[in-house]
């Protein structure tokens, strides 16, 4: 099983000052084609209730979810790229509480994306399921960071190259950018959730 190495993970070509988006986020007007992000808040809540199954169904319906906020045309999974077996994926997930273990996690997923071979679905199921240390990745925010191409957002690499960035920034900017979402909508965010909204709503506009 090929496996996603960071080591070898390719450098984002451009970065965003997280600095000057979040000072910039005072003037920001919150994008009313987004779905309310209070949707996330419930979304959350059920998912917190579910347990792994030993076909994983749970994270079956999970990706299922995601697929629907996104509008993606369809849903496939394939448990077996998870790189742990079916019956832990999402105590798997839930138990990286740090960037190391996040890291160690993502090493273990084959380079086919779990869920429709896709890593926007598939960011967007791990932060709903750990949402204290999983970005979401989008094409938009991709393109923003110099990734362009269906073939290049879609390596596994990128993702965790983003989640490194994350990650980096967090000492300086994680508090920050709480405060700047905080603004706009009326719901406490992780750290990683918060940026991840700053950089959507940001580049989604």
């Amino acid at each position: 099983m090929q496996s996603l190495m960071l080591a070898e993970s390719p450098l984002l070509p451009e970065s965003p000052d997280m600095g000057d988006l979040i000072r910039r986020s005072e003037d920001l007007i919150y994008p009313t084609n987004v779905s309310d992000d209070h949707l996330f808040d419930s979304l959350a809540r059920v998912v917190r209730r579910m347990e792994d199954d030993p076909e994983g169904d749970a994270v079956a319906a999970i990706a299922i979810l995601v697929r629907e906020t996104v509008k993606a045309p369809s849903c496939s999974m394939n448990c077996s790229n998870w790189g742990v077996p079916s019956s832990r994926v999402l105590a798997s997930i839930r138990s990286c509480s740090t960037p190391s273990d996040a890291r160690r996690f993502l090493e273990g997923i084959t380079r086919t994306a779990p869920a429709n071979q896709n890593w926007a679905i598939m960011s967007g199921i791990l932060q709903l399921i750990n949402p204290t240390i999983f970005p979401i990745w989008t094409p938009e925010i991709a393109a923003k960071f110099g990734v362009r191409g269906y073939s290049a957002i879609e390596l596994n690499a990128r993702y965790a190259s983003f989640c490194e960035f994350v990650w980096d920034s967090l000492a300086a900017y994680g508090s920050l950018a709480q405060d700047a979402v905080r603004r706009h909508v009326d719901c406490q965010r992780t750290a990683v959730h918060a940026m991840s909204l700053l950089l959507s709503w940001t580049y989604r506009r």
